[in-house]
């Protein structure tokens, strides 16, 4: 037979099912259905079940979930944090004093989708107030928390507060309605990840940077408005690219299509310092085809920019991961849920296959491999931390259980998350471009120092390699082809 002389001719199609091995020497040509495999164990044909030693067999469900050790970390403490305002406050053994009259208030940064504890004493000889305060994204200011105390009173702080919205800044705020005294105590507290010392890669973790843009349709009328995201994109992509690193843009179709009104080329220009792109839809409210209408536009705005796009970050409600399969994506990455703003509740290090129609409603189910789920999951953190100056100690504690929970023989990814409007002010400010020309570099070198301090020696070290969405998906696919997946 043609087998036995080392030349296979078989039809378009061809899927080597599960435990299936063409012996050495056979030339598969495109395309053979599962009968022409069952054709060719029924005549004897060189065909056989049994792995070889150097294919592994593939877990079912491929991925399994962990649960980070946490511990309870200071985000904010009265007594050393930078007051301004009417009253000028004095620290005086763990609390601060102030004498006078008026408003001061402290800056301080919290996460979307987290509580926090807060507690402490407020004492005051004239009536006085202080407050936990938000300035929404929409400019909305709210009051998250407040403790009142009148003349001569002592409160004691005890309360939880929790985050569940976009915010642009917070702030705590202290008012004293007369001339006087008072001293606050408060301190808040959340939890974060612990660090596992001497952790130790068992295999490499491919590593990437991604960053959203919001849909908004300021983006494809007023230039400036797309110019001043334009640039911190711009500005971060080139410290990642400095360390040999890349940044993956996941933009919403607008900031897409602006691109071709206002800067042609600038895709161009971001790929050739190594940056990869994601659709990013949020329109979800609008149903399964307006979902699939948003998806497809973004892949032709990427495509009349020249750029294939295989990565999809949204859709975890409808999770009609089969009807964007055919749209041409492959993958996804950067799982939030609606509900809690939080990325899934136990990590995963190694990619999957999720069920159709599996996602945020059920978050067991949706981190369930199945091999006939016809979008990859590539996992890491879909959440950011709101404070650049925490992200060395974030990647630090991050890293160290990720890479504690990395398997030999298997492809690990991660990934850390930031939005372009973590950056600065409201974009839509004039303030925005003082920004650009005095706070940007700044904040991009906490990412830096990140990079430097804690993530290019574990590079060096070989536990962990840069990447990209597109790479990590195509290293998974070929790991996939390469073992038995569901035995």
């Amino acid at each position: 037979m043609l087998a036995r002389l080392g030349v296979l001719s078989v039809l378009p199609g061809l899927r080597v099912l599960p435990g299936l091995r063409v012996l050495p020497g056979l030339r598969v040509l495109p395309g053979l259905r599962v009968l022409a495999v069952l054709a060719l164990l029924l005549s004897g044909c060189v065909v056989r079940k049994v792995p070889a030693p150097d294919l592994p067999v593939c877990p079912d469900p491929v991925t399994e979930g962990f649960d980070p050790v946490r511990e309870s970390e200071l985000r904010f403490d009265a007594s050393t944090a930078a007051w301004a305002g009417d009253m000028e406050g004095t620290p005086v053994d763990g609390a601060e004093v102030w004498t006078g009259r008026g408003t001061s208030t402290a800056e301080l940064y919290l996460n979307r989708g987290h509580t926090y504890a807060a507690f402490g004493s407020f004492t005051a000889d004239v009536a006085s107030n202080v407050s936990v305060v938000v300035t929404m994204e929409s400019g909305t200011v709210v009051t998250l928390a407040s403790w009142a105390v009148g003349a001569g009173e002592t409160l004691v702080i005890d309360e939880d507060i929790g985050i569940t919205s976009s915010a642009h800044a917070f702030h705590v705020s202290l008012e004293m309605s007369a001339e006087g005294n008072s001293t606050l105590v408060l301190q808040l507290t959340g939890d974060q990840w612990s660090e596992v010392v001497d952790a130790r890669a068992a295999a490499p973790v491919q590593l990437a940077f991604l960053m959203h843009i919001e849909d908004t349709g300021a983006l494809t009328t007023e230039e400036v408005n797309w110019q001043r995201r334009a640039a911190v994109v711009a500005g971060l992509s080139r410290v990642l690219a400095s360390h040999g690193a890349a940044l993956t843009l996941q933009p919403g179709e607008s900031f897409i299509a602006g691109e071709a009104i206002w800067s042609p080329g600038w895709f161009a220009a971001r790929e050739d310092e190594g940056m990869s792109w994601s659709v990013h839809v949020h329109n979800e409210a609008d149903g399964e085809e307006a979902l699939e209408r948003s998806v497809r536009n973004g892949i032709q705005n990427y495509a009349a920019a020249g750029i294939e796009v295989k990565d999809l970050n949204g859709g975890w409600n409808l999770a009609i991961w089969r009807t964007l399969a055919k749209a041409g994506l492959e993958s996804l990455t950067a799982f939030k849920n609606p509900e809690t703003q939080l990325d899934l509740a136990r990590p995963h290090v190694q990619p999957w296959r999720p069920a159709e129609g599996t996602g945020a409603a059920d978050e067991d189910a949706f981190s369930t491999h199945d091999p006939d789920g016809p979008l990859v999951y590539l996992p890491g953190s879909g959440v950011r931390d709101t404070d650049h100056a925490r992200f060395t100690e974030v990647a630090r504690r991050q890293l160290s259980q990720v890479r504690a929970h990395a398997k030999a023989g298997y492809v690990n990814t991660w990934y850390f998350m930031e939005h372009v409007d973590g950056f600065g002010p409201d974009a839509t400010l004039d303030e925005f471009d003082a920004y650009l020309a005095d706070g940007l570099e700044s904040d991009l070198a906490h990412i830096d120092a990140a990079l430097s301090i804690v993530i290019d020696p574990l590079v060096a070290a070989g536990e962990v390699q840069y990447s990209h969405p597109d790479a990590m998906r195509r290293m998974w696919q070929d790991w996939e082809g390469s073992c038995l997946l569901g035995n």
